[in-house]
């Protein structure tokens, strides 16, 4: 065997040196593989440098990886050679004097899945130190379906504002999905950030102030990729908030007599842990105890409410005030009697009770009461007035009996018979009234007027001692024709001078009106 060359060996190794160092000056960076959304669209992020035997021309075309060939998966010079598969659904995206390579493939099919394509920059220039770029290929997997996005709630009191937040992951930045939100208010924004190996993430986010209402409530968002695959996923709101409706729960029923068991009611999340009780009697409030529930021993005709307050983390609220409804048996009252007028019996059953007795009669000792006149009425008061009438034809001993789910009642009735006499004492007893009360107010008035006239006589009283006398008073011709007709009288009843206390102590003139005084 001949030993080898030295200086050949020698160059043969500075040869292969220099391929490595060729070889290593250039760098391509792009995913091994990527997830592409059927019908939406994938881009494959690809980036190159180089620091040494650059290529002669910025052009860059890919290829379907094969064991032989290089069938063209993109190739903007020759459109017309690419494969089937990848014909009209290509083009680059990226600057390629700037390094960026990247690929773009629309409307992605299923049976792309699986297929490793790669990149060459600068194929026509190719020589035995050219960099071997099918070294680093990139993997299409092809989903049929989108992925549901990610949902989150930032914020959980009333009267704030609550962030809802909506993400997705996909391939296709050129044509980000779209997102709706099942809640009909609020304010919504989008972001979009790249992540890492050509994947995005688009963020919605819906903000809006809440009320209790909103609490529980279930918020949808929807994500629409390109090509019209749709993803949705939901959230359930847990709002904070103080009680709202807070009401009193009262047994079926309330019995006099019986302990009765009141219990507060009330929403508000977190659920209330302390509750108050109260009571309200002649406007005067008194707290009672404390607990959810409060047992009482109520009785009718109370004027007494009864309320609650709840209370949590958050605040409290009362519940309305309210009185109870207090039920009893039948008390049958006093005034039920039986009438007998002109042999007719009317007898009247009043019932107090709660709820309204039913009233029934018992006729010497029988139920019967066929030939007679059987009512029931309610007052507005839940009082009862049963009645029973009819023509009397035999002596009659009668009872009434008043029952209700609490219990019975009866009562024997007093028999009263109503006389014509007894009507006409009534009348002449009302009559000696009538006159008595006409007497008085005649007499009254007797008084009064005397009282006037007495008045009247203080006020005017003459300024002198002596009153002349009518037939001083008179003309002398009158006084001539008066003496021709007084001749014959008496001189003893002559007029005369008299004192004016003797004339108005007796005159009969003062008993006329006081008109006739003053004259």
């Amino acid at each position: 065997m001949t030993p080898p060359n030295p200086p050949l060996l020698i160059l043969c190794l500075l040869k292969g040196l220099s391929l490595w160092h060729v070889a290593s000056g250039w760098w391509v960076e792009m995913p091994s593989q990527i997830t592409a959304l059927q019908g939406s669209c994938v881009v494959i992020p690809c980036r190159y440098s180089y620091n040494s035997n650059g290529p002669k021309k910025f052009v860059a075309v890919w290829y379907q990886y094969q064991s032989s060939g290089y069938p063209l998966v993109y190739d903007g010079n020759n459109p017309s050679n690419v494969i089937d598969k990848f014909r009209g659904r290509t083009n680059l995206v990226g600057n390629v004097r700037n390094g960026n390579c990247s690929l773009k493939i629309s409307d992605v099919v299923r049976n792309l899945n699986g297929e490793k394509i790669y990149t060459w920059i600068d194929p026509d220039n190719i020589g035995s130190g050219t960099y071997k770029f099918y070294d680093h290929t990139v993997q299409l997997n092809v989903i049929e379906y989108a992925s549901p996005p990610d949902v989150s709630v930032e914020g959980d009191r009333e009267g704030h504002i609550v962030a809802l937040k909506c993400s997705t992951v996909h391939t296709c930045p050129p044509s980000p999905p779209a997102f709706t939100w099942s809640y009909p208010g609020g304010t919504s924004m989008v972001e979009h950030t790249e992540v890492r190996e050509g994947k995005w993430k688009s963020t919605a986010q819906l903000q809006f102030n809440v009320s209790h209402v909103d609490h529980e409530r279930k918020v949808t968002c929807t994500v629409k990729h390109p090509g019209g695959r749709t993803a949705e996923r939901s959230a359930t709101l847990s709002i904070r908030f103080a009680p709202k409706k807070v009401t009193v729960q009262l047994p079926a029923s309330i019995v006099e007599g019986s302990k009765a068991t009141l219990s507060c009611n009330s929403d508000g999340n977190p659920k209330p842990q302390t509750f108050q009780w109260y009571k309200i009697e002649e406007e005067n409030t008194t707290l009672l105890e404390s607990g959810e529930l409060l047992t009482i021993t109520p009785h009718r005709g109370s004027d007494v409410r009864y309320y609650c307050q709840a209370s949590n983390g958050i605040g409290g609220t009362k519940s309305e005030a309210i009185s109870l409804v207090v039920q009893y048996p039948p008390e049958i009252s006093l005034d039920s009697k039986c009438f007998i007028k002109e042999n007719v019996i009317s007898c009247h059953c009043e019932v107090d009770s709660r709820p309204a007795a039913s009233v029934t009669w018992n006729k010497n000792g029988s139920a019967d009461t066929r030939g007679f006149n059987v009512t029931q009425t309610t007052s507005d008061s839940g009082k009862v007035t049963g009645i029973l009438s009819g023509s009397l034809v035999e002596q009659l001993n009668i009872s009434c009996i008043a029952e209700n789910q609490h219990g019975s009642s009866e009562r024997h009735l007093e028999v009263i018979t109503v006389t014509a006499d007894k009507r006409q004492q009534w009348k002449e007893k009302n009559f000696i009234v009538v006159i008595a009360v006409v007497a008085t107010v005649v007499v009254l008035c007797v008084m009064v007027t005397a009282a006037a006239c007495k008045m009247c006589r203080h006020k005017k009283k003459p300024e002198f001692d002596k009153m002349v006398t009518f037939q001083d008073m008179k003309p002398e011709r009158d006084q001539q024709r008066d003496e021709d007709i007084y001749a014959n009288t008496p001189a003893g009843n002559e007029y005369s001078y008299q004192p004016s206390e003797t004339i108005y102590g007796n005159s009969p003139a003062c008993s006329s009106p006081p008109q006739a005084c003053d004259r």
